[in-house]
This record gives structure tokens, C-alpha cells and sequence, in this order.
């Protein structure tokens, strides 16, 4: 079974409510959503200003479809959406959520974590940490 997925890349810090309201609905009796924000150390305990992300728009689409699609295959999800940022994140700001519905709350718990970690380990997105007074990048695909 397929769920429906609905993705959008903003420009800088997210706000408001996008991807639970791509989700609401559709008979659903639990909605689980993920809110990632920048911290403000790193895990060398550096000091964080911002996150500059890039994204491949068609590509990130594309690898999370599939991301969907497998968690689909093994919980009942009813929809998923993915809202990223892109741009500069200041510290403390909203950079990433995952919003998914599901007929029971175990389902959407699973499938959000799991849809999640698909998002950081396989989707094309880069991030380049402004720490202190000097840029650390990274270009993997692993740091959504």
C-alpha cells in the first residue's frame, strides 16, 4: 500500500503547521510529527551560529518516495509529508519535519522515526555548520 507523500523545500527556517495539514485527515486516529531543530553545539561541543542546507529538489523527491514507500510496505500509513529547509537555519530554528498519519498511533510512531532516519541516511541533502567564526562543511548526503 502506497501513502500519500507530500514534500516541500523552504527557504530558510520553517514555521506554522505545513506538514500536519498535508496529513490531517483521511481517516486517520493518529498523527505523529518530528520536529528538527538546529542546535546550538555541535557534537565537538563547538559552538553553533547557523546551518546553511542544499538540496537537489528532483532527487530528494525521488529518494523520498522510495523512503516511503518501503516504511509503507511494512506499517499502515495512511500519509506522510516532509518539509525541509534550505538556505540558513539560525540556532534554535526549526530545520526539519516529518508529519505522518496512520490508523493507530504505533504505526505512525514507527514509521515516523523510521522515515526520519531514511531522510538523514539516504536523502541528497548537504549542510555547511557556521560555528564561531569559521565555516566546518560537510557534503555528505548523511546531514539532513
Amino acid at each position: 500500500m502506497s501513502a500519500a507523500l507530500s514534500i516541500r523545500l523552504t527557504q530558510g527556517p520553517l514555521a506554522g503547521h505545513w506538514a500536519e495539514e498535508q496529513v490531517r485527515g483521511q481517516g486517520a486516529g493518529a498523527v505523529v510529527e518530528f520536529h528538527g531543530d538546529v542546535r546550538p553545539n555541535n557534537l565537538q561541543g563547538q559552538t553553533v551560529h547557523h546551518l546553511e542546507y542544499e538540496a537537489h529538489e528532483s532527487m530528494v523527491r525521488a529518494e523520498l518516495r522510495r523512503i516511503v514507500d518501503e516504511v509503507a510496505a511494512e506499517y499502515a500509513i495512511l500519509g506522510v509529508a516532509v518539509e525541509h529547509a534550505v538556505g540558513k537555519v539560525p540556532c534554535g530554528k526549526r530545520a526539519v519535519t516529518v508529519a505522518v498519519s496512520a490508523f493507530h498511533r504505533k504505526a505512525a510512531f514507527l514509521a515516523c522515526s523510521q522515515i526520519m532516519d531514511g531522510l538523514k541516511d539516504r536523502v541528497p541533502l548537504w549542510k555547511q555548520e557556521q560555528v564561531q567564526d569559521r565555516k566546518e562543511g560537510s557534503r555528505e548526503e548523511s546531514h539532513a
